[in-house]
């Protein structure tokens, strides 16, 4: 059901044309974002798990985890890691490199 917002000037929020127009922007760019974000994924990295200090033990949860990049890091480490993003493109990419990666 829509929400309107505002004063009634027919504003409106339709969540499920939102959801559509965000898998659409982020399935155009699933490719150069994966090209872009591994140029930066071993930094990232590094600076997320100096402040969390994950271990083997830990659960990640890797929400928005696009194509993967860091859910595919932090499962070196540790024993279990869910990724989940909304556009299919981008957990495609990621599953692809779980498999390169021979992640379960």
């Amino acid at each position: 059901m829509p929400i309107s917002f505002g004063s009634g000037e027919g504003i409106m929020y339709n969540p499920g044309h939102h959801r559509h127009l965000i898998i659409d922007h982020f399935t155009k760019y699933a490719i150069p974002f994966d090209k872009r974000s591994s140029q930066h994924v071993k930094q990232t990295f590094n600076e997320i798990q100096t402040l969390v200090q994950t271990t083997k033990d830990d659960i990640v949860l890797d929400v928005a985890c696009g194509t993967g990049s860091l859910a595919v890091e932090f499962a070196k480490i540790c024993n279990k890691v869910i990724g989940l993003d909304l556009t299919p493109a981008m957990i495609e990419k990621a599953k692809k490199l779980q498999a390169i990666n021979t992640l379960d």
